[in-house]
């Protein structure tokens, strides 16, 4: 997620000589010049959202009310606004609804939503490069504010410019806060949250500026920033360890369901940014709130298949190690390259489940399901012969009863799934499906037993580019779209 900057920062930022002088300077001086305009902006935002905490006792009840009320209008207008409607078009809003999330951005002030959405895409297609404008690789600090305090990276001017937006210039509401974007930050920013408390309830205009204006704005901007800096840094990568954005549940719950971002990265088109649906995610509670009340539509969603066939690449990952694991001590290297080879084509089975459960191609569905579930569970019993002649430890021989008992019920899960679709029993055949994921995710596990005793070396070249997510242009991320709810 981008974060907060001042209007004018692009200009600055953007700005060249005619014959383009300042894009070709090298890259350290371009990193070192600072915007001290904006230093200055953000020290005193910062020193008077410290002076407001002061303010908190002396002011009304309901003065605290309103600026979390505007605290949360804020971040919505950032989530569920420029975020996931305008910059991943992960669903479709209605005109009375665009223009509320609109008015939201205004208050949030973090450009307008052409830039943010520009902004946005670029940090996704060039993820942790040069043309990501908070590229968390220059650090901690870089990527929570430094990035506002100095010109953009050229690599971010050159190739934002590529990008389609060509949608974002259709919509005649994005078009409208672009021309008068300074004019309703004034007033949705600043001036509608002070004049509330002082009209309605008689707060001073004093505590009613600091509150719900200084302190909700710097408040939003700071944890809008974590998304940039520690949701980039720190927790766990369950769907794609390949890329450094993470789960964060302290991110999540600041930035009202923005944490799970790991998941986001891996399928940005998914309106709810989760896989788990309603679990703290207020953006997701407005968004499905909106299509209930008919104001939105068309929620694309990663369907469980898709999100497994992911779960079970980072599976082949551990199955490539369980093979480099196991070569130097089996006598027979044969049974160890089927194991790997059934591995592989399992989890390519999945991967066709999961990128063409749509096209109602049932004999391609299929072929995917039976490859998957055929060969996971001639790996699961390979793996559970080996581990019984090959000592890996002590544990190793802990591992290889639980490993048959896990095979047999993959295998029970197996024949009773195949035995339900025979019979058109979809519903329990999709629950058999699903346990026996389940299953086959758990012997996976199990070689974390092993694992922690083994040393790997991996050599990497640092002359690699950083691996590049799933494309996240408009035009691009509509190849990955899912079902509709």
């Amino acid at each position: 997620m981008d974060a907060f900057s001042e209007g004018e920062r692009c200009e600055v930022a953007d700005r060249a000589g005619p014959d383009g002088a300042e894009s070709r300077e090298p890259n350290r001086a371009n990193r070192q010049r600072i915007v001290w305009r904006n230093v200055i902006l953000m020290g005193l935002l910062h020193a008077g959202a410290l002076y407001s905490v002061l303010l908190i006792p002396k002011a009304h009840p309901f003065t605290w009310i309103w600026s979390y009320a505007c605290f949360m209008i804020t971040a919505l207008g950032i989530t569920a606004g420029a975020h996931r409607l305008w910059s991943h078009r992960s669903y479709k809003a209605k005109l009375p609804l665009r223009i509320f999330l609109a008015a939201a951005n205004s208050m949030a002030f973090q450009n307008d939503i052409f830039e943010w959405s520009r902004d946005h895409r670029a940090h996704h297609k060039y993820s942790e490069t040069d043309a990501d404008p908070h590229n968390a690789k220059r650090g901690f600090f870089f990527s929570h504010v430094g990035w506002l305090f100095m010109p953009k990276h050229k690599e971010v001017i050159e190739k934002g410019k590529r990008l389609d937006l060509s949608d974002l210039l259709a919509d005649p509401v994005v078009v409208f806060q672009r021309k008068y974007y300074k004019i309703s930050v004034l007033l949705m920013c600043f001036i509608l949250p002070t004049l509330v408390p002082w009209y309605f309830w008689g707060e001073s205009m004093w505590n009613s500026y600091f509150l719900a204006s200084i302190l909700r704005y710097t408040v939003v901007l700071n944890l809008t920033w974590l998304v940039n800096s520690a949701a980039h840094m720190y927790g766990n990568r369950p769907y794609n360890r390949n890329i450094n954005p993470r789960e964060n549940c302290l991110v999540t719950f600041g930035a009202i369901g923005e944490g799970f971002h790991n998941f986001h990265h891996t399928f940005p088109f998914d309106y709810a940014a989760s896989e788990f649906g309603l679990r703290y995610n207020p953006t997701t509670c407005f968004i499905d709130l909106m299509c209930w009340l008919g104001l939105a539509s068309n929620r694309k969603k990663a369907t469980p298949e898709m999100i497994t066939a992911r779960k079970l690449r980072t599976g082949f990952i551990l199955g490539v190690l369980r093979y480099l694991q196991l070569k130097p001590r089996v006598r027979k290297p044969w049974l160890n390259i089927i194991s790997l080879v059934a591995l592989s084509l399992a989890c390519f089975g999945m991967t066709l489940v999961g990128n063409f459960q749509l096209s109602n191609d049932e004999e391609l569905h299929n072929v995917g399901t039976s490859m998957t579930f055929g060969l996971g569970t001639l790996f699961c019993w390979i793996q559970s012969f080996m581990t019984m002649k090959v000592n890996l430890r002590n544990e190793g021989k802990c591992a290889g009863i639980p490993r048959f008992l896990l095979s047999g019920a993959v295998t029970f899960c197996m024949l009773l799934y195949f035995a339900l679709m025979t019979q058109r029993l979809h519903m329990h055949a999709a629950r058999a499906q699903w346990a026996l994921v389940m299953f086959f995710l758990a012997f996976l596990s199990t070689f974390a037993i092993e694992f922690r005793h083994h040393h790997f070396e991996i050599v990497c070249s640092d002359d690699q580019e950083p691996p590049i997510c799933l494309s996240e242009t408009f035009s691009e991320a509509s190849d990955y779209q899912s079902d509709q709810l």
